[in-house]
């Protein structure tokens, strides 16, 4: 029976990290509904964004792109995108919601 719960909640820890990263997924798809979607085709199945603004899918379909690498680019203000000044939480949320969408 110990061993039975040890199976348990070693199988329980296992799955720990993809629960969580769902969790920021959908958290990232909300903080880019609203903020992002302005400009941006922030999901596949928005019809239109602006036309100088890449898609979220295109910006994780880029070599190079990582949660680092975004989280860095989104916590500075760059080119003509409107600073949001986004917490570190919804940076990360964001980052693993585009990444989510790399085919």
């Amino acid at each position: 029976m110990q061993r039975f719960w040890g199976l348990c909640i070693g199988a329980s820890l296992a799955a720990w990290p993809a629960m969580a990263q769902d969790g920021r997924v959908g958290a990232g798809r909300e903080v880019a509904a609203r903020w992002c979607v302005n400009c941006h085709v922030v999901d596949p199945a928005q019809a239109s964004g602006n036309d100088v603004t890449p898609s979220f899918r295109s910006v994780a379909n880029r070599p190079g792109t990582t949660a680092e690498s975004l989280h860095v680019f989104l916590a500075v203000p760059h080119g003509k995108m409107p600073f949001q000044a986004l917490s570190n939480p919804d940076l990360d949320s964001v980052s693993a919601y585009i990444l989510s969408l790399k085919r």
